[in-house]
């Protein structure tokens, strides 16, 4: 398994300098014990930490990168191109919002 550490410290990083994602933003992790595809985006996850951890988990390819806990969800999060490759559902309907 590769360390996760130096992705969270360069997300950390930016938003601390930029501020906080202010613009529409999906990203999805799948639940590794249920199976539950998640989505995160700007109406969820709203602080700095809530931000780069969403990103992180759904970077967490299996086998390479650490799966994520959440405490608030008592989730363990992976990568969410594991169950839905491509997502373009949420896409287009983040388009029509």
């Amino acid at each position: 398994m590769l360390d996760d550490g130096p992705l969270t410290s360069y997300l950390t990083k930016i938003i601390n300098e930029k501020g906080p994602i202010k613009r529409k933003f999906m990203v999805s992790a799948v639940d590794v014990n249920t199976g539950t595809y998640v989505l995160f985006d700007e109406k969820n996850v709203t602080t700095y930490d809530q931000q780069v951890k969403a990103v992180v988990s759904s970077s967490s390819i299996p086998f390479v990168f650490p799966n994520q806990q959440w405490s608030n969800l008592h989730d363990v999060l992976m990568d969410g191109g594991t169950v839905y490759n491509t997502n373009l559902v949420s896409a287009v309907q983040r388009c029509r919002e």
